[in-house]
This record gives structure tokens, sequence and C-alpha cells, in this order.
């Protein structure tokens, strides 16, 4: 059996905002906050994969370099690319919001210029996911990435369609939480033990599952 867990990355330095391929900064309180946890957690694995995005990236290699641990970065763990609106304040998107609307509606059914479609995201991050657990034989993997990443991967485990707006709209990935799937190579099928759990009650409630 493998266990990997999702960390999503810490609160980024920013405005509210759609935030995809938009290399920001995490908060430096938030980003302490999870290194800190970590740091307490190193022995339960093996492995760390990150996103190279440097608010997933920078926290995966100080803990890295902190425990010991290998670390390898998965490109196809990045987050969606919203286009022309990655990046950009929701307050200066005020004449834009009729289509933002349609988007949080039916996710699957808009793209934004110049952004990536929600099929291909799926396709690419659910490949990477089944690549992972491949490889994972018996390892304890930490993966640290992003909330639509985490989504899709919830979506290939329960079976669920990828095009549900629920999926996106209900599903609630809050920063530095994980979430934690057991995989049985045996079986070729993965149970998830909890969901958006906040990282720094993970080591307590560990103790109890």
């Amino acid at each position: 059996m493998s266990s990997i867990t999702l960390l999503r990355h810490p609160k980024v330095l920013g405005e509210a905002a759609l935030y995809g391929r938009t290399n920001i900064a995490c908060c430096p309180r938030s980003f302490a906050q999870a290194f800190s946890a970590l740091g307490k957690m190193a022995e339960q694995f093996d492995l760390i994969v990150t996103s190279p995005l440097q608010r997933c990236a920078l926290l995966a290699e100080k803990f890295s370099e902190q425990s010991g641990l290998p670390l390898l970065v998965e490109h196809d763990f990045q987050e969606i690319n919203f286009g022309i609106f990655d990046g950009i304040p929701f307050t200066a998107l005020h004449k834009e919001w009729p289509i933002l609307e349609q988007f949080w509606a039916t996710p699957h059914s808009v793209t934004f210029d110049q952004a990536e479609k929600l099929a291909h995201f799926n396709r690419r991050v659910v490949a990477a996911w089944a690549s992972l657990l491949t490889s994972s034989a018996d390892k304890r993997i930490l993966v640290i990435c992003h909330g639509g990443v985490i989504r899709q991967i919830i979506a290939d485990c329960l079976g669920l369609s990828w095009q549900q707006p629920k999926l996106y709209r209900s599903l609630q990935v809050a920063n530095n939480s994980m979430t934690k799937i057991d995989y049985f190579q045996q079986y070729q099928t993965s149970s998830i033990r909890h969901i958006s759990l906040p990282l720094y009650s993970l080591t307590r409630i560990e103790k109890i599952i």
C-alpha cells in the first residue's frame, strides 16, 4: 500500500484572484506556519513531490533540505492556466464579471482567452497522478500542489466527472490543508482517508485514525 498526502500550498501574497500559472509568492506567515508543521512530520514521508510554481516549490525545497527527503518536481501538477484573467485581482475585473459567473456555473464549457481548457487540465493531472501511483509502491509521498489539482485527483479517485460544477463550487480545499489517499497496488484502488484537513492538526488526527 502507498500513502499519498496532498498538501495545498500556503496562502499567497496577493489580492483575491484566479491564480493559475501566475508565479506568485506565499504569504510569509502562512509559509512559516506550514514549514514549522512539516518539520514535525518528516518521519511520515519517504518522498516529496512538488509543482514547479514557487508557492509550492519553495516550501518543498526548504522541507527537503531540512529533512533530507528526496524531492521530485512534477510539471503536470501545476495549476490550470486561467489565460488573460490569470493573476488579475477580481476588483479589476468588474466588466468581465458575466463571463466569470458563466465559468463558475459551468467551468467545463467556458475557456478564457489564452487559457488552458479544463478538459486538458484534467487529462494532464490524471495522467501525472496515474504515473505517480505506478511508481509509488509502498512509499509515503507528500505532494505539494494546488487546489485545482487536488480536486481533479479526488474526482479521479471517486469516479466523479471532472465536468461536475459542484466539484469546483462546493468542494473547499483550504490553503495549508492536507488530503490523504491510500493506494492499494494489488487491487489498483484508492481510498480517501480525509480531505482538506488543516495541516496543524494532522499529527493529532493521525493518532486517532
